[in-house]
């Protein structure tokens, strides 16, 4: 008997003389148990070719590979953005004209894919060498770097440049900032960090460096792949598209069309679930959103040292180290003897405040708070981990992403002009190229880069 699964046609056997309607059932369930289940972010590899002469996207050929972008549910079709260099027509131009694209799409069946990841390779034990922990390290922005190592090294009690499992899940249920990093509260069952934890170690008992940033760059592929991204930067993922509509389409409109600016920003700034499909997209919002959460910790050190007369002293710091419980490590308080004779050797002292202890002045011993955050700003990493060590409610990576689409907006919007000059408006098709102009100042790295890692 002949089953249809999608563009398959699959032959199960049937016993003799069984009952026909019971036999299919019966069938139907196994083979649905027994075709090949990809998810979303899952990156895959054509092991069997198919050509469809009259639907171009439905043919593929053994050999390429992409990551799948829509996987509904009791379907043996997976959609998958194949990359690698394809030629296209633009129709939009006349004469059309034939270009380049690095990826396109396929309608594929499960059985003729593969799990792709070993162009992926799951880290191992060995070091990488020298030219692939350089591309992997080509691939992060400079704050995503120093926010990763900051995190990776508050996991790292030890000191030894491994994580063991015992050291990731005592970080991520003590400390809510290195929980938020991995989209977990800290209050989850054993098996959520059992399953974090092969995620990040791959075939060891340990999680290096380097690992822990393939991870984290291979999380951030997944998630616009979630959202529907193409390879191709100048386009709009549907899932951005719909959020940056739906905030267009809660504003009044005027009879032609437009809104005004002053309500698109109101509900940008109160967007709530914003960080799944901008955060992992642009590299302008993780960016800024990453400047925010250093700029944070800063402020929120200076806040709770030292009185409000400005500056702060090396003894008050350590006061409050103690205070919060966690004291200070070596590497904190060699940080810290350093930032203070810097800020020494700037000419600039603080003189003893009268009506309080007597705290010495003399040289790095003392500096302005201005002076403190210039420095966390300027080695941002040992300054976060030292926020990450103190017990205070910091602000998270989803409100720093809504302020940095906030951020990014308000800019873009700064050139819309109308007759009211105090209330400009704009229209979505202006709204939606000004949103992506803005968001090509810091370029991404198509996903498609991470395949060599």
């Amino acid at each position: 008997r002949r089953m249809a699964t999608g563009t398959e046609v699959v032959v199960v056997e049937s016993a003799p003389g069984g009952d026909t309607a019971a036999d299919t059932l019966t069938s139907t369930a196994a083979l649905a148990a027994a075709l090949p289940r990809f998810q979303v972010g899952d990156r895959v590899k054509v092991i069997r070719s198919r050509h469809n002469a009259f639907q171009p996207a439905e043919s593929y050929q053994v050999g390429e590979a992409g990551i799948v972008v829509f996987a509904p549910e009791n379907s043996s079709v997976v959609h998958v953005q194949l990359e690698g260099e394809y030629d296209a027509v633009d129709n939009t131009v006349h004469p059309p004209q034939r270009h380049k694209v690095q990826s396109r799409r396929v309608a594929a069946s499960v059985l003729h894919l593969a799990d792709g990841r070993p162009s992926v390779p799951d880290p191992v034990d060995e070091a990488p060498d020298k030219n692939t922990a350089e591309r992997v390290q080509a691939r992060l922005l400079e704050v995503e770097r120093s926010w990763l190592k900051a995190i990776f090294n508050h996991c790292d009690a030890r000191s030894v440049g491994r994580l063991s499992k015992e050291e990731l899940i005592a970080s991520v249920s003590s400390s809510h900032a290195v929980a938020g990093f991995f989209g977990l509260t800290g209050h989850e069952k054993p098996e959520t960090y059992e399953a974090l934890f092969r995620e990040l170690a791959g075939n060891d008992d340990s999680i290096t460096w380097h690992e822990f940033c393939v991870v984290y760059l291979q999380r951030l592929e997944q998630a616009a792949a979630a959202a529907g991204a193409e390879v191709e930067e100048d386009k709009m993922a549907p899932a951005e598209e719909s959020m940056l509509r739906e905030m267009f389409d809660k504003c009044e409109a005027d009879g032609e069309g437009r809104a005004r600016v002053a309500e698109i920003l109101e509900h940008a700034r109160q967007l709530e679930g914003c960080m799944p499909v901008v955060f992992g997209l642009r590299r302008r919002v993780r960016n800024e959103a990453l400047q925010d959460l250093i700029r944070s910790v800063g402020e929120g050190i200076a806040a709770r040292v030292g009185g409000d007369d400005g500056d702060i002293t090396l003894v008050e710091v350590m006061e409050f180290a103690e205070k919060s419980g966690t004291g200070m490590t070596f590497a904190e308080k060699a940080w810290l003897d350093d930032l203070f004779h810097k800020a020494h050797a700037t000419g600039v002292h603080v003189g003893i405040r009268s009506g309080e202890n007597t705290f010495a002045s003399k040289e790095g011993e003392s500096m302005t708070k201005q002076q403190f955050l210039g420095f966390c700003k300027a080695n941002p990493e040992q300054a976060l981990m030292f926020g990450l060590r103190r017990h205070w409610a910091q602000k998270s990576l989803e409100d720093a992403t809504r302020d940095a689409l906030f951020s990014a907006l308000q800019n873009v919007l700064r050139v819309v002009r109308g007759p009211d000059p105090d209330d400009p408006r704009v229209q979505w098709d202006a709204l939606r190229s000004l949103y992506m102009g803005g968001m090509r100042t810091i370029a991404s790295t198509p996903a498609s880069s991470l395949r060599a890692y």
